[in-house]
């Protein structure tokens, strides 16, 4: 029996390896137990995973709750780093994560979620499709930055 619940501090180093399968690169621990506990302070950020009887992770989503100026100012829902962990995926874990966000969404009176999935990622499209996310509605578009590294001077 699954379960969905907030993620916690506890959580953190099964939920690195995790990510470690989502972008096939080793997660820095230190820095994700400090963002993590900066976006624990926010009301607009749900961290969630799905935990097996013994209390193992095996997946995470995360959503951003986002003002809008625009639909009478509904908040829309911003979701990223669904992961299943490979040997869980089809056991219904995904759709789990997705339901609870969803009605969290709801709950805050969202009226959307988006998100953008790779384009090589032709299985996680079959998968969002099955659960009602309409492909060819809209393109995402990413430009990536060299992120600041911390401790370091910036010049101007």
């Amino acid at each position: 029996m699954l379960r969905v619940e907030r993620i916690t501090v506890n959580d953190l180093p099964q939920l690195a390896e995790l990510y470690d399968q989502l972008v096939k690169e080793k997660t820095n621990r230190d820095r994700t137990k400090e963002i993590f506990i900066e976006m624990n302070k926010r009301d607009d950020y749900y961290l969630l995973g799905a935990k097996t009887e013994k209390n193992l992770l095996i997946g995470s989503i995360m959503g951003i709750l986002c003002m809008d100026l625009l639909k009478q100012g509904n908040p829309f829902m911003v979701m990223e780093n669904l992961i299943v962990d490979s040997k869980w995926q089809g056991k219904g874990a995904g759709k789990l994560l997705l339901a609870e966000i969803e009605t969290i969404a709801r709950k805050q009176n969202c009226i959307f979620i988006q998100f953008c999935s790779s384009s090589y990622r032709k299985e996680a499209h079959r998968f969002y499709e099955a659960c009602g996310y309409d492909l060819n509605e809209v393109h995402g578009f990413r430009k990536f930055f060299q992120p600041r590294m911390e401790g370091t001077a910036q010049h101007s």
